[in-house]
């Protein structure tokens, strides 16, 4: 097909003429609302492409960026209030949690999977309800422990401990030397880690405080883009000592992994649900969704396989390629049962966190047990 008939046949001849963007959208306004990326650049890219955006949708899109913990009150506040941003990113499988809100979008994100290899099986659970997409799966944070290499080898370990019982007593050694590790859990640990949100234990690993922390790629990444600035006890650029776990270590029933799914969720009382939709298929276009991608540097993880075999991943250094196939190792929540909105209620209400704080506080294990059933009970048979 000659390329004065392709631009009559789709209509864009008229749009290039005009010199404008279609006039359906002419006015419109599309506001989308994301977390406050850990990874710094991944936002400035995004801010950069919507007026990309804006013209090639003939509206105008704007970004808000808020807290993470911040996400679920405004959706709820949204919903209740019937108003809001036309696209709000959903994490885990909050999508089966606001189910009743959210628009069908299975016309966009079954293209775009099909045609970038197929979406990993935890997306079935995060953005699929009742075999329906209620999200388009965005991307997934893999997760990994970042660990000081010269300080493991100090106390002669030279490979990552394989179960959790040899992690421990590694990790008992390392505090005694003062250098626990960044999670809250007794002998191996630091104490102060009961008191942590999200961004603690990225702050304590690069002011040398903790010696391994289970975290995203954005440890390592932000100390290199920041290796004038975070260096180590000798001086020397942190990063260069940072080496990633491959896996999670081995417990009594397997080794298992809980990473981030990702996804937007069109919300029904958006006006502009059309438009919603069209900028998620011009969001996930190759030239759109690989230059975000490519600034995480392994940090979001695409949505679909297709993005393993990006040229990005012969660039990043040997401790962020344990990434590249880190989705397809994460199951979600409610595993092995089904990834409902009860699941979903039950991380909400952090349940099992509490469970573990509780014992870690001195509570007896049994009764912190027992404490958790009675509160899974009250979700699960309401």
């Amino acid at each position: 097909m000659q390329r004065r008939t392709f631009l009559k046949a789709t209509g864009v001849a008229g749009i290039l003429a005009a010199g404008r963007a279609p006039v359906f959208a002419q006015g419109t306004k599309l506001h989308i609302v994301r977390w406050v990326d850990f990874i710094p650049e991944a936002d400035v890219e995004l801010r950069r492409q919507a007026p990309e955006a804006s013209k090639a949708l003939g509206a105008e899109v704007t970004f808000e960026f808020i807290n993470a913990n911040d996400l679920q009150p405004r959706i709820t506040a949204a919903i209740q209030s019937g108003s809001g941003a036309d696209i709000i990113q959903m994490l885990w499988n909050w999508p089966q949690l606001y189910a009743n809100a959210l628009v069908d979008v299975s016309d966009v994100a079954e293209p775009i999977g099909k045609a970038q290899g197929g979406y990993y099986d935890v997306f079935n659970a995060s953005a699929k309800v009742g075999g329906k997409w209620l999200a388009v799966p965005h991307g997934c944070g893999g997760n990994a422990v970042a660990y000081r290499r010269s300080w493991f080898n100090e106390i002669g370990i030279k490979e990552f401990p394989k179960t959790w019982e040899e992690y421990r007593e590694v990790g008992k050694k390392l505090k005694a030397k003062g250098k626990p590790i960044g999670q809250a859990l007794k002998d191996a640990c630091d104490e102060g880690g009961l008191a942590w949100d999200d961004t603690n234990n990225n702050r304590a690993f690069h002011a040398g405080e903790i010696s391994a922390t289970l975290n995203g790629a954005s440890i390592y990444i932000v100390a290199k883009r920041q290796k004038d600035k975070i260096k180590d006890d000798k001086g020397e650029p942190l990063y260069q000592d940072i080496e990633h776990a491959a896996l999670m270590p081995h417990g009594p029933a397997g080794q298992f992994a809980l990473y981030l799914p990702f996804q937007h969720s069109i919300m029904k009382y958006s006006k502009n649900q059309k438009l919603a939709k069209d900028f998620l298929k011009w969001l996930h276009q190759d030239a759109n969704y690989g230059k975000w991608f490519e600034v995480n540097e392994g940090y979001s993880v695409g949505a679909a396989k297709k993005w393993e075999d990006h040229p990005m991943w012969g660039k990043v250094d040997k401790p962020l390629q344990v990434f590249r196939q880190a989705a397809r190792l994460t199951r979600a929540f409610g595993h092995p049962g089904p990834a409902s909105a009860k699941a979903t209620e039950a991380y909400t209400k952090y349940v099992i966190v509490d469970m573990y704080a509780k014992a870690v506080q001195g509570t007896k294990a049994e009764d912190a047990v027992k404490w958790a059933e009675s509160e899974l009970k009250k979700i699960y048979e309401a």
